[in-house]
């Protein structure tokens, strides 16, 4: 994911990039460890909405999860705020 510091809410569009020697089955987006979006081809972007039990206030951690065709995965994660 793009280092961001603050987003939009309830919705934002997180931008990232997926780069593998073996074919993608699934990038799956979470904040907070709730599960917001899955694709499962590309393109692998899209607007996300946070459901409403997550606060707008504090900070939060958005994270994508890869999977690819042998079933590996890979994570990464950033750590952001709702604008006020």
């Amino acid at each position: 994911p793009t280092m961001v510091t603050t987003v939009s809410y309830p919705a934002f569009m997180p931008v990232i990039t997926v780069s593998s020697l073996s074919p993608i089955t699934t990038v799956q987006f979470f904040v907070d460890n709730k599960p917001l979006r899955l694709f499962e081809a590309p393109p692998y972007e899209g607007s996300v909405r946070v459901p409403r039990t997550i606060e707008r206030t504090g900070t939060h951690v958005f994270r994508v999860t890869v999977t690819d065709a042998y079933f590996n995965t890979a994570e990464d994660e950033v750590v952001f705020t709702f604008d006020q």
